[in-house]
């Protein structure tokens, strides 16, 4: 995800995470993999566009879980999404 500053993309954020889901709602959780890739990437563009998951130049990851998590039970429900799990966050400056 570009993080775009007053004038120009200041720097790529890349989140790589697994959603760990109730094993009965595995297949339609897997089924629905676009609709939750689409979801992820909207929580992601939102919270670095109004700076809910910025601690100024640095990603908060707590708060990057807690979007991803509400985007995932939009998505497939709460009764699906045990939780997702941040397993690496890299950040590149331009």
């Amino acid at each position: 995800v570009p993080m775009i500053g007053p004038s120009r993309v200041e720097q790529f954020v890349t989140v790589v995470v697994a959603v760990e889901v109730i094993l009965e709602q595995q297949p339609m959780v897997q089924a629905n993999q676009p609709r939750l890739t689409d979801a992820f990437l909207t929580a992601l563009y939102g919270g670095i566009a109004d700076k809910s998951i910025l601690n100024g130049a640095l990603v908060n990851i707590p708060a990057v879980k807690a979007k991803l998590k509400e985007a995932a039970i939009k998505v497939v429900g709460k009764d699906a999404v045990y939780d997702v799990l941040v397993q690496a966050v890299t950040q590149r400056n331009l």
